[in-house]
């Protein structure tokens, strides 16, 4: 952008150099020197306050205080030296954290698995005591958390591991012994489901140009998993969204400082479009966290942004509080990946 800014001001300049010599403008020496003058005054007025920016940028020394911050991705060093206990669990995904039950609480992750676009997920149980108690792993498969329901709408199963520790994949229930069903029955099997969803199938997997291609409709309905086959054509409702009971994370640390390191914005001349809108001017920097967990304080530095009203960007991180305080659940969000420490005091 600064290039294109200097070859506007440069062609600026030459076409208004070019008008006035047409004009005769420029027999006397001190019009030339007047053009530029104007010219620089101009830019000058334009950019106030990127310049005045710029320069109180130059006298930001950040207070020794905050010298002994850890990044945000260096908090496996701050814990090792903490009274808590700390188990790291990362995931490639933004993953959700459920409540099972009154005993039980879910994290999910992600790893890249074998092969491209695979994955491995894994489910872990975490007691009342913030112990890890159990854990579950698919390679290399698509699987959701459907009511405490490890589903593969894919493969046609599901697991109850969740619920009761059972690792074995049970088949839903087909319907009709598999054959096609028409649309008032298949809309009498959806009604009232609590969800829902399809995928397809083909006679031959080999050949899906030239097979013909069907649909599966997988329903949970009365705590129960079925399937059933239409026809591709027959266009049914589901209803694919099914709130779990999320554990709720909360904005728990407090900005103390934010060292500012660059402005970004308003700048004369400006040529960008902004098609998809634009940004309130802000600068960016380091911002400076402190954690409060049981009277033990955790500092916490993250690149961030601040807006010129003074309002900074969150941090990407929160924090989850047992009922009975038994344990936490920081949460760190890094692009499309989370990472989750589970926290238990040491005494």
């Amino acid at each position: 952008m600064a290039f294109l800014t200097l070859i506007f001001v440069l062609a600026f300049l030459f076409g208004i150099g070019y008008l006035l010599r047409k004009l005769k403008f420029f027999r006397n020496k001190w019009n030339w020197m007047w053009l530029l003058f104007v010219s620089l005054i101009i830019y000058f007025l334009g950019n106030l306050t990127p310049i005045y920016r710029t320069i109180e940028l130059r006298f930001e020394k950040l207070p020794e205080e905050f010298s002994n911050y850890a990044t945000i991705g260096d908090l496996d060093s701050v814990f090792l030296n903490s009274n808590f206990k700390a188990i790291k669990l990362e995931s490639i995904y933004r993953e959700e954290a459920v409540r099972i039950n009154d005993s039980i609480i879910i994290l999910k992750t992600h790893e890249d698995g074998e092969g491209e676009h695979k994955t491995n997920v894994s489910w872990y149980k975490i007691n009342p005591n913030g112990e890890l108690i159990d854990s579950l792993t698919f390679k290399n498969e698509y699987l959701v958390n459907i009511d405490s329901y490890l589903v593969n709408i894919d493969k046609s199963y599901y697991v109850t591991w969740l619920r009761d520790g059972d690792t074995l994949k049970k088949p839903f229930d087909l319907m009709e012994e598999g054959k096609l069903i028409d649309e008032a029955q298949s809309k009498e099997f959806l009604k009232d489901a609590a969800y829902s969803n399809y995928d397809y199938f083909y006679e031959n997997k080999n050949d899906y140009d030239r097979e013909k291609r069907f649909k599966k409709m997988i329903v949970y309905k009365d705590n129960e998993w079925f399937q059933f086959n239409t026809s591709d054509d027959l266009y049914l409702s589901v209803n694919e969204y099914f709130a779990n009971d999320d554990l709720n994370f909360e904005d728990r640390g407090k900005l103390v400082h934010f060292q500012k390191e660059a402005w970004y914005g308003d700048r004369f001349p400006d040529f960008n479009l902004y098609i998809n809108g634009k940004d309130p001017n802000l600068w960016k920097g380091t911002a400076y966290l402190n954690l409060e967990l049981e009277n033990e304080l955790i500092k916490i530095q993250h690149y961030s942004k601040m807006y010129e009203d003074g309002d900074a960007r969150p941090m990407p991180l929160d924090i989850y509080e047992n009922p009975n305080k038994s344990f936490y659940i920081l949460r760190i969000e890094s692009g499309k990946a989370h990472t989750f420490y589970v926290l238990k005091n040491k005494l």
